[in-house]
């Protein structure tokens, strides 16, 4: 089923770490599979998703495919070569499973979690058909 949930923006409480856990306030409103923007006042910025909420004040992310910036070598602008097909979004991140290392995002340069109003796909809770 489909969830709607709303934005949600708030300073991280405790330092990233390598194994994609990041701690906040409160973790109500964080689903997993929603895509969220971790960033900080250094200007270091990056997409992530939810992989999982384990408690009531930590997420852990996998980083998530991640905008291509700046020209890429013999793009349109390189007057005179072929262009080059662009890359995608894909083509940036390694495989699609586990926890990211997130340990650059320190609160000591502000580091912040944004999840941005959106619609995430949400597996049911497995019930227990009842025995006849």
């Amino acid at each position: 089923m489909n969830v709607e949930v709303s934005q949600i923006d708030l300073a991280l409480t405790g330092n990233g770490t390598a194994q994609g856990a990041v701690t906040v306030v409160s973790t109500t409103g964080f689903l997993p599979g929603a895509i969220c923007q971790l960033y900080d006042n250094t200007g270091m910025s990056l997409t992530v998703k939810v992989v999982t909420v384990p408690s009531a004040t930590t997420l852990t992310l996998r980083i998530a495919a991640q905008p291509q910036t700046g020209p890429t070598a013999g793009g349109a602008q390189a007057a005179g070569t072929a262009s080059a097909p662009a890359s995608t979004l894909t083509e940036n991140i390694k495989p699609n499973y586990g926890f990211s290392d997130v340990s650059s995002f320190l609160t000591a340069n502000g580091a912040r979690i944004c999840q941005n109003a959106q619609i995430v796909r949400v597996e049911p809770a497995a019930q227990a058909a009842p025995l006849l």
